[in-house]
């Protein structure tokens, strides 16, 4: 080794690299205390052999997936959720995305090997993260939205993929080697135009996965959600092709990384935030739904209790449109009824009075609250034997009762009545009865009248005859 090598080595390691040589053509090529023989020529002199480890590529795809079906959760619940609730899960589900996003490209980048020990600046390595973060709130935004018409899905996936791209390149660019990492252009150039359509398939999915429980549902979620995580990875990988470490490159700054445990921490620690958000949204989607069933309910038990209450004010309206014209034909009735100088009542299977005529009052000289609404006993008295009580019971039996009584008042005068009590039948049964009383004191003198008149002309007929005999005698 030539003393200007060395002299590159020792300031390798005062910047705390490793043993970072600039090989000479056609010689060995240092690698953690082992020797490589250069087999081409052509490569030796441009860049340095990149090897993966399959199990962190095999974990960070696993983590796109994850992170993929994740996005598909927080967007359902940004869009059902209530505008703070949906701030909530907006700015917590942008933090978690942003981290699973961030975290596959991280144990990606970490799966890459390259014959120098790489070192990451921490500040630029957070600002990928930071990133990441604004890019996941930038997607739930969008996909958490009513409507996601083609202009808006567009401008979407152009913001979601460029700001991944930035992020892919950023953490490129923590790493602090010299000469710096070239890129190819074509290959950058795909990557970030896989980027923006892996933007647009997963906006798209997203929005049209976000609403619904079935099994064919979840099904289409986990499929997108697989896709999705091979796209993003595609393009990280795709962008990691891209980048060029020249032979001879050595670190110049940074933390050094352990490959080992790092990736797995990384990769855990992710998986189980994920989880938990996961565990989270279905949580808050099953309080959701039952508090949803449970609003429904309540409003349809609200809806009818209004149409049953509409009917019973409709019902109500009727009845006392009903009793307005009950009233008003009652009223008739009773005017009518106090015009007839017959007395008439109604009294109930009780033998209670729940009408009487302006006679009535008249007659027994009382007034209206004292016949109306008493019994039998209390206006005529609580003889058993009283003939009119009788005749009521035998009319409340169904036994229509038509009778004449003659009544001798206190000076002597004889007041003679017509009664007529009819049974009130309802629905077979005998409900109460209606009492018509007429004074038929006048027809009565005049019968007797007209009874002694013929009497009295009798009594002339059979006598003539006899005078007759004597005078001719």
């Amino acid at each position: 080794m030539c003393t200007s090598q060395i002299g590159r080595a020792r300031l390798g390691e005062a910047f705390g690299g490793p043993q970072c040589e600039r090989p000479l053509n056609g010689s060995t090529i240092p690698e953690q205390g082992r020797y490589i023989r250069q087999r081409d020529s052509r490569v030796a002199a441009g860049r340095m052999q990149a090897t993966y480890n399959s199990w962190l590529v095999a974990l960070s795809i696993a983590v796109a997936a994850l992170t993929s079906y994740t996005a598909l959760a927080l967007a359902a619940r940004v869009a059902a959720s209530q505008p703070g609730m949906a701030r909530v899960w907006l700015i917590g589900g942008a933090v978690t995305m942003g981290i699973g996003i961030w975290s596959m490209h991280f144990i990606g980048m970490l799966a890459y090997s390259v014959d120098v020990s790489l070192r990451y600046d921490i500040a630029t390595t957070m600002l990928s993260l930071i990133v990441a973060i604004s890019t996941s709130a930038c997607a739930l935004w969008f996909a958490g939205g009513r409507q996601l018409g083609s202009g808006r899905l567009a401008v979407g996936a152009l913001l979601m993929g460029s700001g991944i791209s930035i992020m892919h390149y950023a953490g490129m660019g923590a790493i602090r080697v010299t000469p710096a990492i070239a890129y190819d252009p074509v290959l950058v150039a795909a990557s970030v135009t896989l980027a923006v359509a892996a933007s647009f398939a997963a906006l798209w999915l997203v929005f049209k996965l976000r609403s619904g429980h079935s099994w064919l549902l979840t099904a289409g979620r986990v499929t997108a959600a697989v896709v999705m995580g091979l796209a993003i990875s595609g393009m990280h990988y795709v962008g990691m092709a891209a980048s060029r470490f020249s032979r001879g490159a050595y670190c110049i700054g940074g933390v050094p990384i352990d490959n080992h445990w790092l990736p797995a921490i990384v990769g855990l620690v992710t998986i189980a935030l994920l989880a938990i958000v996961l565990i989270t949204g279905v949580f808050d989607a099953h309080l959701q739904s039952h508090t949803l069933a449970q609003t429904e309910r309540l409003r349809e038990v609200n809806a009818e209790l209004q149409r049953e209450a509409a009917k019973a004010q409709s019902a109500q309206d009727l009845l006392a449109e009903q009793d307005a014209r009950s009233r008003a034909s009652e009223e008739r009735l009773r005017q009518i009824s106090d015009s007839l100088p017959a007395l008439i009542a109604y009294w109930d299977r009780d033998m209670i009075c729940r009408f009487a005529n302006q006679a009535h009052f008249e007659r027994f000289g009382l007034a209206p609250d004292q016949i109306v609404g008493m019994s039998f006993g209390q206006v005529f008295g609580n003889d058993q034997t009283d003939p009119k009580r009788l005749r009521m019971r035998a009319a409340l039996a169904g036994e229509r009762q038509m009778f004449d009584s003659t009544v001798v008042g206190r000076k002597g005068k004889s007041t003679h009545w017509q009664s007529d009590y009819v049974p009130h039948w309802d629905k077979g049964r005998v409900v109460g009865c209606y009492a018509l009383i007429i004074d038929i004191t006048q027809r009565k003198t005049a019968e007797q009248r007209l009874s002694e008149r013929l009497g009295n002309r009798r009594f002339t007929t059979t006598a003539a005859p006899a005078s007759s005999a004597r005078f001719r005698t």
